[in-house]
């Protein structure tokens, strides 16, 4: 999805959905996944995926348990990374 989202907003836009003043806006957040995908669709570029998250990624769920399920997932996949970076760091 993230894949297409961006391939269009190039097409369209001239930006990729990376691009500082691209703002994201995911009105039916779910359970997270296309939020938790970001970083590993923009590997490579952590000053500008920091700035993504900080100022530009607008995510929004009704339904409260599914809220609840996507700030589960977003918090596991962010655990499992930094894990991964510390056996990265350790070899």
């Amino acid at each position: 999805m993230i894949d297409g989202a961006d391939w269009l907003c190039e097409k369209h836009f001239g930006k990729n959905l990376i691009d500082k003043d691209v703002d994201i806006l995911d009105p039916a957040t779910g359970t997270g996944t296309f939020i938790c995908e970001l970083p590993e669709h923009f590997r490579g570029q952590p000053k500008k995926l920091e700035h993504k998250y900080k100022h530009e990624l607008h995510a929004n769920e009704v339904a409260k348990v599914i809220d609840l399920l996507a700030r589960v997932t977003t918090v596991s996949v962010e655990t499992v990374k930094v894990v991964q970076s510390m056996k990265d760091i350790s070899r």
